[in-house]
Protein backbone atom coordinates (compact mmCIF):
# COMPACT_ATOMS: atom_id res chain seq x y z
CA UNK A 1 0.00 0.00 0.00
CA UNK A 2 1.77 2.95 -1.13
CA UNK A 3 0.64 7.00 -2.02
CA UNK A 4 0.72 6.96 -5.75
CA UNK A 5 0.81 9.72 -8.12
CA UNK A 6 -1.21 11.44 -10.95
CA UNK A 7 0.33 9.58 -13.59
CA UNK A 8 -1.36 6.23 -12.23
CA UNK A 9 -5.07 8.35 -13.38
CA UNK A 10 -6.08 6.42 -16.30
CA UNK A 11 -5.79 2.75 -14.14
CA UNK A 12 -7.72 4.66 -11.47
CA UNK A 13 -10.18 5.53 -13.70
CA UNK A 14 -11.10 2.58 -15.16
CA UNK A 15 -10.96 0.67 -11.96
CA UNK A 16 -14.27 3.56 -10.65
CA UNK A 17 -15.81 2.88 -14.19
CA UNK A 18 -15.13 -0.62 -12.88
CA UNK A 19 -17.22 -0.50 -9.68
CA UNK A 20 -19.85 2.87 -10.39
CA UNK A 21 -20.91 1.42 -14.14
CA UNK A 22 -20.44 5.09 -15.30
CA UNK A 23 -17.62 7.51 -16.80
CA UNK A 24 -16.27 10.16 -13.78
CA UNK A 25 -13.19 10.83 -15.67
CA UNK A 26 -13.40 14.77 -15.09
CA UNK A 27 -14.94 13.58 -10.98
CA UNK A 28 -11.30 11.60 -11.16
CA UNK A 29 -9.14 14.57 -13.02
CA UNK A 30 -10.95 16.64 -10.18
CA UNK A 31 -9.43 14.79 -7.35
CA UNK A 32 -6.35 14.58 -8.93
CA UNK A 33 -6.01 17.94 -9.02
CA UNK A 34 -7.38 18.70 -5.44
CA UNK A 35 -6.13 15.85 -3.66
CA UNK A 36 -4.32 12.29 -3.34
CA UNK A 37 -4.09 8.77 -4.07
CA UNK A 38 -3.49 5.34 -1.74
CA UNK A 39 -3.05 2.40 -3.43
CA UNK A 40 -3.11 -1.43 -3.00
CA UNK A 41 -1.16 -3.02 -5.84
CA UNK A 42 0.08 -6.40 -6.42
CA UNK A 43 1.46 -8.51 -9.35
CA UNK A 44 -1.09 -7.61 -11.90
CA UNK A 45 -0.50 -3.56 -10.83
CA UNK A 46 -3.26 -1.61 -9.23
CA UNK A 47 -5.80 -3.52 -7.24
CA UNK A 48 -7.50 -1.21 -5.15
CA UNK A 49 -7.47 2.97 -4.08
CA UNK A 50 -8.76 5.41 -2.07
CA UNK A 51 -8.85 9.35 -2.79
CA UNK A 52 -8.94 11.92 0.14
CA UNK A 53 -9.13 15.87 -0.37
CA UNK A 54 -9.76 18.85 1.96
CA UNK A 55 -13.63 19.22 2.41
CA UNK A 56 -15.26 22.15 4.57
CA UNK A 57 -13.58 21.86 8.19
CA UNK A 58 -11.79 19.20 7.53
CA UNK A 59 -11.17 16.14 4.67
CA UNK A 60 -13.00 13.57 3.28
CA UNK A 61 -11.91 9.66 2.36
CA UNK A 62 -13.47 8.72 -1.11
CA UNK A 63 -14.25 7.44 -3.68
CA UNK A 64 -12.64 4.03 -2.07
CA UNK A 65 -12.78 1.15 -4.88
CA UNK A 66 -11.90 -2.24 -3.75
CA UNK A 67 -12.21 -6.02 -4.75
CA UNK A 68 -13.58 -6.25 -0.72
CA UNK A 69 -13.90 -5.18 2.50
CA UNK A 70 -10.20 -5.77 4.04
CA UNK A 71 -8.59 -4.02 1.21
CA UNK A 72 -11.37 -1.07 1.92
CA UNK A 73 -10.80 -1.34 5.47
CA UNK A 74 -6.60 -1.74 4.90
CA UNK A 75 -6.71 1.60 2.98
CA UNK A 76 -9.23 3.34 5.15
CA UNK A 77 -6.81 2.55 7.86
CA UNK A 78 -3.84 3.65 6.17
CA UNK A 79 -5.13 6.99 5.19
CA UNK A 80 -6.72 7.59 8.37
CA UNK A 81 -3.27 6.90 10.50
CA UNK A 82 -2.32 10.10 9.20
CA UNK A 83 -5.31 12.56 10.51
CA UNK A 84 -5.58 11.72 14.48
CA UNK A 85 -7.09 14.63 15.75
CA UNK A 86 -8.70 16.05 12.54
CA UNK A 87 -12.08 16.16 11.29
CA UNK A 88 -12.74 13.37 8.24
CA UNK A 89 -15.62 12.55 6.70
CA UNK A 90 -16.57 9.36 4.78
CA UNK A 91 -19.81 8.65 2.89
CA UNK A 92 -20.04 5.21 3.65
CA UNK A 93 -23.21 3.25 1.60
CA UNK A 94 -25.39 0.95 3.87
CA UNK A 95 -23.97 -1.84 2.07
CA UNK A 96 -20.46 -1.25 2.21
CA UNK A 97 -20.78 -2.93 5.63
CA UNK A 98 -17.95 -0.59 6.85
CA UNK A 99 -19.93 1.52 9.36
CA UNK A 100 -19.67 -0.71 12.87
CA UNK A 101 -15.82 -1.03 12.00
CA UNK A 102 -15.37 3.17 11.35
CA UNK A 103 -17.55 3.89 14.53
CA UNK A 104 -14.54 1.52 16.43
CA UNK A 105 -12.17 3.99 15.37
CA UNK A 106 -14.26 7.21 16.82
CA UNK A 107 -15.84 8.31 13.71
CA UNK A 108 -19.23 9.23 14.63
CA UNK A 109 -22.35 7.78 12.42
CA UNK A 110 -24.27 10.55 11.68
CA UNK A 111 -26.85 9.64 8.98
CA UNK A 112 -26.26 7.19 6.10
CA UNK A 113 -26.21 8.52 2.35
CA UNK A 114 -28.39 7.46 -0.46
CA UNK A 115 -27.24 6.54 -3.55
CA UNK A 116 -29.24 8.09 -6.29
CA UNK A 117 -29.41 6.70 -9.70
CA UNK A 118 -30.79 8.68 -12.81
CA UNK A 119 -32.21 6.04 -15.80
CA UNK A 120 -31.47 2.34 -15.78
CA UNK A 121 -28.65 1.50 -13.99
CA UNK A 122 -25.33 1.08 -15.47
CA UNK A 123 -23.37 -0.95 -12.88
CA UNK A 124 -22.12 -4.15 -14.42
CA UNK A 125 -22.44 -7.08 -11.75
CA UNK A 126 -19.58 -8.95 -13.14
CA UNK A 127 -16.69 -6.68 -11.61
CA UNK A 128 -14.08 -7.75 -8.95
CA UNK A 129 -13.79 -3.93 -7.78
CA UNK A 130 -16.85 -2.10 -6.06
CA UNK A 131 -17.51 1.39 -4.13
CA UNK A 132 -17.22 1.40 -0.78
CA UNK A 133 -17.24 5.41 0.09
CA UNK A 134 -18.86 7.60 -2.03
CA UNK A 135 -16.60 10.79 -3.44
CA UNK A 136 -19.60 13.04 -1.92
CA UNK A 137 -22.95 12.28 -1.46
CA UNK A 138 -23.79 14.52 -4.23
CA UNK A 139 -21.57 12.54 -7.02
CA UNK A 140 -21.54 8.84 -5.55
Amino acid sequence: MEWIGSEHLPTLTALDRAAFGADRAALMNALAGEGRFAAITNEDGIAAFAAVRAFGRGEVVGPVVAQDRDQARALIAFILSAMQGRFVRIDIPENAGLSPWLEELGLAHVGGPVAMLRGASNIPGSTNARIFALASQALG
